[in-house]
């Protein structure tokens, strides 16, 4: 008799039934990435090794399974043929056994649908404050986030994604994609090799700089584009700056939005940064930029549109709030009372920005036609 059949033995002459094998369970995600066009990929953690996979469907057709290619604990899975502006249903898989509830997403328009997004950075310090833009996110009817930097305090470590990323945004990353932008905390550790492997964007940066850094997507008729403010002069200058004009100067999207951490102009604590104001503001221009949002300085702040771009700092999302120290008469709206995030709703050549506190408070609002 093996040791199996003996505990077995055992416990059936004791009345005892055999203790079933425990449940696997989910210790990050699901989360979407990569959401573009015609395709999108959700990515998933659990606590064993072993096969995973989804079961998806958009309400008209029956669920299709979709396994993931990996038999670890890290699971992703890649999904195609995605009608573009439909809404899909999926819930996550272990064999029979189901890991989650059902969650649903909108797969990325193409065309000149109405549809909103919310932007805020200088969040993962796992705050009162972060949890609270949290709540608000989740309250919001943004499809997808652009993160401003800074995701993760104190160095971009990866052992604070879960309790400064994951937990916090557990209930919009199922449904919304986090698109990030590098920040000089999330790059003090392996220079941003954390946020770069836990993140999947376009490989369409520049090609002589680490897939990641820089990348553009389109979503309905918006371009964007997000680039690692972190990187030295010479690379802004030589290589990220023509590549950036080129790529926006290359859309025939109605709206063109740039996003990165470190501000062109601001009026809190750290204040401009003259690298990205002297050497990416003319490129911006020459790329027909509508609108440039940043983050690092822990404020909300809307500049006076420069040659025709609006600016904007998005950095109030979670850390201690800044000063208004550098006081400027280009500012239209400066805000550090409360943290808050933005949303930017696109209808047509209708643009209609606000800005939002913890407490619902609408502390700002513009709008623009074109």
């Amino acid at each position: 008799m093996d040791r199996r059949q003996l505990v077995l033995f055992v416990t059936g002459a004791l009345g005892l039934a055999p203790r079933a094998a425990r449940a696997a369970r989910l210790l990050r995600g699901p989360y979407l990435q990569n959401s573009v066009v015609g395709s999108a990929e959700l990515r998933w953690e659990l606590d064993r090794l072993g096969a995973s996979g989804l079961e998806i469907s958009t309400g008209a057709e029956p669920p299709r399974k979709v396994a993931s290619p990996f038999d670890g604990r890290h699971h992703r899975v890649k999904l195609t043929g995605l009608r573009p502006g439909e809404v899909y249903r999926y819930r996550l898989l272990r064999g029979e056994e189901r890991l989650s509830d059902e969650f649903s997403f909108r797969a990325t328009p193409k065309g000149e649908d109405r549809f909103t997004f919310a932007v805020f950075g200088d969040c993962g310090a796992g705050t009162k404050g972060q949890r609270q833009v949290a709540k608000l996110l989740e309250r919001s009817p943004a499809e997808f986030v652009l993160l401003t930097g800074d995701i993760i305090y104190g160095r971009g470590e990866g052992e604070f994604y879960d309790t400064r990323f994951f937990e916090p945004y557990r209930n919009t990353l199922p449904r919304m994609n986090f698109w990030p932008a590098l920040g000089n905390h999330d790059a003090g550790t392996k220079d941003g090799v954390p946020e770069l492997e836990l993140f999947d964007v376009p490989a369409n940066g520049p090609a002589t700089i680490q897939t990641g850094r820089n990348y553009s997507f389109d979503y309905g008729h918006a371009h964007i584009v997000s680039f690692d403010s972190t990187a030295s002069r010479a690379n802004l200058e030589r290589v990220i700056g023509p590549w950036l004009q080129a790529d926006l100067r290359a859309s025939r999207k109605t709206w063109k939005f740039v996003f990165m951490h470190h501000p062109p102009f601001s009026s809190a604590s750290h204040g401009e940064d003259p690298r990205i104001r002297d050497i990416m503001v003319p490129f911006f221009t020459r790329g027909g930029a509508d609108v440039v949002f940043s983050g690092h300085d822990h404020s909300y702040e809307r500049i006076n549109p420069k040659n025709g771009v609006t600016y904007l700092v998005c950095g109030n999302g979670g850390q201690t709030l800044y000063k208004h120290k550098n006081p400027h008469d280009y500012t239209a709206t400066f805000y550090n009372e409360k943290h808050g995030l933005t949303e930017v709703t696109l209808e047509g050549r209708r643009f209609q920005l606000r800005h939002v506190n913890v407490d619902g408070k609408e502390v700002d609002r513009v709008e623009i036609t074109k």
